[in-house]
C-alpha cells in the first residue's frame, strides 16, 4: 500500500521540471546545470587548494597517505550518507512521500549510519595506511561522515521544496568553509592533517547547526529525529550500494597501494587523477541537473527511459571531447604547479592515461541512470557492485607488480565493464515494460455465479 502523502512538494509532470532529457524542459535542465556548474566551480577551486597547499607542506609519501585515507572514507560516505541524499530525491519525487516523513527518516538514517562507518573507517585505515595517528584519521572521517553529511542530507531535502539552485547554494557554503579553513591554515604555518581536520569537524558541525535550526525550518521541512521507515532504508541502500562500488573502484586502488607499501607512487597517482577528476567537473555537474529528470515514470508510456538515456549520452559527449583534449595538451602543467619539495614528475604520464576514464563515464552513468526510472534500483546496484569487484581484483592482483599501470587497467577495464552491462540491462527492462504496456492491462475474470 502507498503510504498517505503529506504535501507533496513537486508533481514528477510539473512543467517546471519538464522531461529534459526528451527535449520537453532544455531551459530549466540549462538553469539548474548552471547552478550545477557553479556549485562544482566552487568545488574546484576549494579542492585546488587543498591539493596545492597540502602537496606543499607533504612529500609524496604523506600526500599518498592523505590520498590513501580518502580512498576509504569515499566508498563508506557512499554508505553513510550519499545513498540516503538520492533517496531523498527519488522518495519525495517519484514515488511522492511526504516531507515531514522523508526528513525524519534522512536525517536518522544519516546519523546512525555516519557514526558507524566513521567508525569503520577509522579501524580500516589504521590497518591498510600506516603513517596516519588514528587521532588524524578520526577527525577527518567524523568530519566528512558526520557533519559535512548532515549539510549534504539537508541539501537534497531542500532540493526537493525549493529546487537544485537553492540546494546548490548550501553546498557552495561547504565549499567556501573547504577553502577559507585551508587556505587560513596554510597561511598561520600550521596546515596540517590534525589541524585541517579538527577546524573543518568545528566549522562543518556550525554550518550543520545552521543549516537544522534554520535554513530547514525557514523552507517548511521539518526537522525531527526517530526510527528511520523501511521503504526509505532500503531505497537509500539501494542507492548507497552501487555508490560505493562505484567509489570502490575509482578510488581503492590508492588504498591498495597504500597496502603494498606504495605511498609514494600512490602520492603522484592520487594528484593525477585529482587533476582528471578537475576535467570530470562539467559532466558531474550535467548528471547532477539531470538526476532527478530521469527518476519520472509513465506506465504507459513505451521506450522513455531508453530515449533519456541516449539524450544524456548526446549531452555528455559535447562536453567530454574538447575536455579531453585540453587535459591532454595540459598534463605537463600540474607538476609545474605544486610548490615546495614534493615531486610530482611522474604524474604527466599517469593523466594521459587515465583520460580515457573520462568518455567511459558518461557512456556508463546514462543506462545505470536510466534503471532508476524503471524501477530496477537491485539490478542497478548488482551492476555497480559486480563492476567494483571487477576493479578490485584487478587492484590487488596487478599493482603490486605493475604499480599505477596496473591501477589504471583495473579502472578502465571496470569501467568498459560496467558500460557493456548497464546497457544491455537497460535494453532489456525497457523492453519487458513496452511489451506489457503493448500487451494491455490484464483483464480480471469474473466472479462465479452463485449456486
Amino acid at each position: 500500500m502507498k503510504p498517505q502523502v503529506e504535501a507533496e512538494p513537486r508533481e514528477p509532470g510539473d512543467p517546471a521540471e519538464g522531461d529534459a532529457l526528451d527535449g520537453g524542459g532544455l531551459r530549466s535542465l540549462g538553469v539548474d546545470t548552471l547552478w550545477a556548474l557553479a556549485n562544482d566551480a566552487f568545488l574546484l577551486v576549494a579542492t585546488m587548494a587543498s591539493f596545492l597547499l597540502l602537496a606543499s607542506e607533504l612529500d609524496t609519501d604523506g600526500y599518498g597517505e592523505y590520498a590513501g585515507l580518502y580512498g576509504v572514507i569515499g566508498p563508506l560516505g557512499g554508505a553513510a550518507f550519499a545513498g540516503t541524499t538520492l533517496a531523498v530525491l527519488q522518495r519525495s519525487i517519484r514515488d511522492g512521500d511526504g516531507a515531514t516523513s522523508v526528513a525524519r527518516s534522512s536525517l536518522s538514517l544519516g546519523l546512525l549510519a555516519g557514526s558507524v562507518m566513521a567508525t569503520a573507517a577509522v579501524t580500516i585505515a589504521s590497518f591498510t595506511i600506516d603513517g596516519l595517528s588514528v587521532t588524524q584519521m578520526a577527525l577527518i572521517a567524523a568530519a566528512e561522515l558526520l557533519a559535512a553529511a548532515t549539510v549534504w542530507i539537508s541539501a537534497s531535502l531542500l532540493q526537493t521544496v525549493a529546487g537544485l539552485p537553492a540546494a546548490s547554494k548550501l553546498r557552495i557554503c561547504m565549499s567556501i568553509i573547504r577553502f577559507c579553513v585551508v587556505t587560513s591554515l596554510w597561511g598561520l604555518g600550521a596546515l596540517n592533517i590534525t589541524n585541517l581536520g579538527a577546524t573543518l569537524l568545528v566549522c562543518y558541525s556550525i554550518l550543520a547547526t545552521i543549516t537544522l535550526t534554520v535554513v530547514l525550518p525557514r523552507h517548511g521541512i521539518p526537522v525531527s529525529f526517530g526510527l528511520p521507515r523501511r521503504d526509505f532504508a532500503g531505497a537509500s541502500a539501494a542507492f548507497a550500494f552501487p555508490m560505493s562500488a562505484s567509489l570502490i573502484q575509482t578510488d581503492g586502488d590508492k588504498v591498495v597501494m597504500n597496502y603494498f607499501g606504495q605511498e609514494d607512487t600512490a602520492g603522484e597517482y592520487g594528484a593525477a587523477f585529482r587533476f582528471v577528476m578537475f576535467g570530470l567537473l562539467p559532466l558531474k555537474a550535467l548528471d547532477f541537473a539531470a538526476f532527478q529528470r530521469f527518476l519520472p515514470h509513465d506506465e504507459q508510456a513505451t521506450g522513455v527511459h531508453l530515449r533519456r538515456s541516449l539524450g544524456f549520452i548526446k549531452l555528455s559527449t559535447v562536453l567530454m571531447i574538447p575536455i579531453a583534449i585540453v587535459l591532454y595538451v595540459t598534463a605537463p602543467i600540474l607538476p609545474k604547479l605544486v610548490p615546495g619539495s614534493a615531486d610530482f614528475s611522474g604524474a604527466t604520464e599517469m593523466i594521459r592515461w587515465l583520460i580515457l576514464f573520462l568518455p567511459l563515464i558518461s557512456v556508463s552513468t546514462a543506462p545505470n541512470n536510466g534503471l532508476l526510472g524503471l524501477g530496477r534500483t537491485g539490478v542497478r546496484a548488482a551492476n555497480y557492485a559486480s563492476s567494483a569487484v571487477l576493479s578490485l581484483i584487478i587492484y590487488i592482483t596487478l599493482i603490486e607488480s605493475m604499480s599505477w599501470r596496473g591501477a589504471i587497467i583495473g579502472t578502465i577495464v571496470g569501467e568498459i565493464y560496467l558500460a557493456a552491462i548497464g546497457w544491455g540491462t537497460l535494453v532489456y527492462f525497457q523492453r519487458r515494460h513496452d511489451a506489457s504496456v503493448a500487451a494491455g492491462p490484464t483483464p480480471t475474470p469474473e466472479p462465479a455465479p452463485v449456486a
